[in-house]
């Protein structure tokens, strides 16, 4: 069996790598945006947007939280890191 690979758009959310795909094309998965963490997300299908299943971390919506950014830099090797 051969997977084709396609381009999906978590627009700000930050997927981890470990997604879960549906035999329908859903996809599960956690994520995180840069003012909330790890919930658990679903696309109904590759090309649609993600959605927030679970808030088990609600309490972190009433905190004001640090500017994020990524940073890129080039030496021996590309390095990328969030900075919070």
């Amino acid at each position: 069996m051969q997977a084709r690979q396609r381009n999906s758009n978590f627009g700000d959310v930050q997927a981890s790598p470990d997604l879960s795909v549906s035999k329908t094309g859903a996809v599960a998965f956690v994520g995180s945006t840069a003012m909330h963490p790890s919930e658990l997300y679903v696309m109904d299908s590759a090309n649609a947007k993600p959605r927030r299943l679970t808030n088990f971390n609600a309490f972190i919506d009433g905190v004001t939280l640090g500017r994020t950014e990524s940073i890129e830099w080039q030496g021996r090797t590309v390095f990328s890191k969030m900075v919070r």
